[in-house]
C-alpha cells in the first residue's frame, strides 16, 4: 500500500468511525474497506491505521471506538492498559540489559544459602 492510499484509507477510517457512536468490529472494519485486520493494529515500526484517533482494547469493548466518543471510564482504563504495557517492556528491557552486562562481565552465578534458599550476596 502506498502512502497517499494509506493516509486516504486512514481518513476513512477516521470518519467512519466519528459517524458509529459505539464500537466497531474489526471484521465490520474489515469488510467495509477490504483491508486485511492486520493493518488496524501496530506491526512492527508500522502503526496501526486506527492509532491516531481510535482506542481498541479486548476487555473494554473489542473492536475499535472514536477518541470523541470514549467515555471517561472506556479513556481510564485504555490509558492505564497501555501505561501498564509500556511499564512491563521498560523493565524487561532493564532486566535483560542486567542479565546481558553481568553475561559480559563474568559476573559470578547466585548462590543460595542451603538452609534458607536465600541469595547470598558475592563480595
Amino acid at each position: 500500500m502506498t502512502p497517499p492510499a494509506r493516509t486516504t484509507l486512514k481518513t476513512a477510517l477516521a470518519q467512519y468511525l466519528l459517524r458509529a457512536p459505539g464500537w466497531v468490529s474489526a471484521w465490520e472494519l474489515k469488510r467495509k474497506f477490504d483491508i486485511d485486520e492486520r493493518l488496524l493494529r501496530q506491526s512492527g515500526k508500522h502503526p496501526g491505521l486506527c492509532s491516531e484517533f481510535a482506542i481498541s482494547h479486548p476487555s473494554i469493548g473489542g473492536g475499535y471506538k472514536h477518541i470523541a466518543h470514549t467515555t471517561t471510564a472506556e479513556w481510564l482504563e485504555f490509558k492505564h492498559a497501555m501505561r501498564k504495557h509500556g511499564i512491563k517492556e521498560l523493565v524487561r528491557v532493564r532486566d535483560l540489559d542486567k542479565k546481558r552486562q553481568e553475561m559480559r562481565r563474568g559476573a559470578p552465578p547466585v548462590v543460595f544459602e542451603k538452609d534458607s534458599n536465600q541469595a547470598l550476596m558475592a563480595m
